[in-house]
């Protein structure tokens, strides 16, 4: 996703629309074709960029050099923008459309030139849009705090003081955008990191030296991403640069977001998506060390099923990843070498899960229901993959074991094991077992294969990330045998789904063990050994009101109590009860006794 120092830098190259006048909304979408229709004639008199947002700022159309509205734009994670002059030359940063996006969404006319801009697909939807000038003045109020301002450190007290101010996690308030404009997903792991500060530290529990060091960092690395953008011509017309890469993402240096291991202790880099933001960031537990409520650790499952890892090229165990970008391929899990990219001697081993000869468990729903694949991105587990059923009534989940001789779960803390005093009892119903014509057709060989969602859109939720549409992992039919694109019906291809495997609060995922046929401990026993006296007879506080009301003596009454206390009892049953003249205590007693027996 686009970041603040490449807007300020967007916004210095896009400064040759300023002084054209906007002749003519060649193509938008209905709203803001609507909201540009006033623009129509009017003079562009200033373009400037504050945090990941680009201003238009058109003049007034009966004072002339008077600011007025302004175009909004924001890129999101989508292609960009594209520069057509009148005489054929274009740049910017689509260079050439991709097939899945052709035509641009906007196409705009000014003098001597074409604008388009490109939607977001991926998350958003209609991110440009026309804005009152008191907008961008509410925003320029705070253009003084950019992260990507050479002048930054003048308001480093400034920032440290709101950050002070706040209760919550360093890593939801340093992208606040109102405290500080232009951090994004790789300026906040880059930061965090070089400040050695963990992401999930409270801002009240950093002392005023970690907080001024996570913000000069911050400050320092945007400017490092900003002077690159110049020296790389990102966006910019084709000129001579001294890198030949046009994205300075590929060629920025990073420590810590996008690795497999920390550079500097050599410890695995772990990807979480914790916070009230929700968004992916990447740290070391070592070189950033966790307070002792956050400390990751991994848990051993009784439904797990063994996984082959395969053997790279360098003859070392594969890493399990799926790919993150988004197209034909997103979300398909495949095995890569271990090395880090930035190790020369890293192979170009790739192996896709399809290949593994793996076979997707059966759910124990009757019928069954397809299971799909997520990644965890909590702590508790983190980085491990399980297979969970679609139906999210169902809470049976299979873990995936990773079996290789060099790999061992021993160097990962488990947490430790619970006495027998201290087991946790399920609330869900034991399933039934599978039955054998479930177990041969699991045993047949499968394909596991991605397709892309038909509308590109994207839900966030208390899981994480999912992609409406049909976007499946591992879809097995009713037979069990995960099927292959080809063998996917016409009827089944406008199907919806939730499969992309990213999930996060690992901490909540308590429900994939096997059903124990232990009882619940009896609470009258621990009441009389805590207490060291016998428990009374209890009564309902709804009983006691009803009997001591003089002025509730119909049977209505009664029957609307008991049905409070009932919500599942059947009327019937409760007017027969009734028409036995028992009390209303004798009928509880009664439907508390058929309630235990039917759970």
């Amino acid at each position: 996703m686009t970041e603040g120092a490449q807007y300020k830098h967007f916004s210095e190259v896009l400064q040759c629309i300023k002084g054209k006048r906007l002749l003519r909304v060649r193509r938008a979408i209905r709203a803001l074709a609507a909201a540009l229709d006033p623009l129509l004639g009017r003079r562009v008199i200033r373009v400037l960029s504050v945090g990941k947002e680009i201003f238009f700022v058109f003049e007034q159309l009966k004072r002339p050099g008077q600011e007025d509205q302004a175009l909004k734009i924001h890129f999101g994670d989508g292609p960009g923008y594209q520069y057509e002059s009148a005489a054929g030359e274009v740049w910017g940063m689509v260079k050439k459309p991709s097939r899945r996006q052709p035509v641009a969404e906007t196409e705009l006319e000014f003098e001597g030139c074409l604008f388009r801009l490109w939607e977001d697909h991926n998350f958003y939807s209609h991110l440009y849009s026309v804005v009152d000038f008191g907008y961008v003045h509410t925003v320029e109020s705070r253009r003084h705090r950019d992260i990507a301002t050479d002048n930054f450190s003048n308001w480093t007290s400034e920032v440290v003081s709101l950050l002070r101010q706040r209760d919550g996690y360093i890593v939801d308030w340093i992208m606040d955008q109102t405290i500080m404009p232009g951090v994004g997903n790789i300026m906040k792991s880059e930061g965090l990191f070089n400040a050695e500060v963990h992401p999930l530290r409270k801002c009240k529990s950093l002392t005023n030296e970690e907080l001024r060091k996570v913000v000069e960092e911050l400050n320092c690395f945007a400017l490092i991403w900003y002077h690159l953008c110049k020296r790389t011509g990102e966006g910019a017309p084709r000129v001579a640069t001294d890198s030949s890469a046009d994205n300075s993402e590929q060629v920025l240096p990073k420590k810590c977001y996008g690795e497999v291991y920390c550079t500097r202790c050599g410890d695995e880099v772990l990807c979480i998506k914790l916070g009230a933001r929700q968004r992916i960031t990447y740290f070391c537990n070592h070189c950033q060390p966790p307070d002792a409520k956050h400390r990751p650790y991994w848990r051993q499952h009784k439904s797990e099923t063994p996984l082959q890892v395969p053997l790279c090229r360098c003859n070392m165990p594969a890493i399990m990843r799926h790919v993150y970008h988004y197209g034909h391929d997103h979300g398909k899990v495949f095995f890569a070498c271990r090395k880090p990219q930035s190790n020369g001697s890293r192979c170009r081993f790739r192996a896709y899960l399809d290949s593994q000869n793996f076979i997707m468990p059966m759910c124990h729903c009757q019928p069954a229901e397809r299971m799909v694949l997520r990644r965890v991105m909590g702590l508790v587990d983190n980085g491990r993959y399980f297979a969970q059923c679609s139906n999210k009534r169902c809470k049976y989940r299979v873990w995936i074991a990773l079996t290789s001789d060099s790999i061992s779960s021993s160097a990962k803390p488990l947490m430790p094991e619970a006495g027998s005093e201290g087991q946790r009892w399920n609330r869900h119903k034991k399933r039934s077992m599978r039955t054998e014509q479930q177990k041969e057709n699991s045993e047949s060989s499968s394909k596991l294969f991605v397709r892309r969602s038909v509308n590109g859109e994207f839900v966030h939720g208390r899981q994480g990330m999912a992609q409406l549409g049909k976007h499946l992992l591992s879809i097995p039919d009713s037979k069990g045998v995960v099927q292959s694109p080809a063998d996917i019906g016409p009827e089944e291809s406008c199907g919806s789904g939730s499969c992309t495997p990213v999930t996060s609060g690992a901490e909540e995922l308590l429900d994939d063990e096997a059903e124990s046929n232990e009882c619940p401990p009896d609470l009258t026993q621990i009441f009389e050994k805590r207490w060291g006296r016998k428990i009374s007879r209890q009564s309902s506080p709804a009983i006691d009101a009803v009997e001591g009301d003089q002025h509730v003596d119909s049977t209505v009454a009664v029957k609307c109590t008991i049905m409070d206390l009932f919500p599942s009892a059947c009327p019937i049953l409760v007017d027969e009860l009734l028409l036995e003249d028992m009390t209303l205590e004798q009928i509880v007693d009664c439907l508390s006794t058929l309630d235990i027996q039917g759970t």
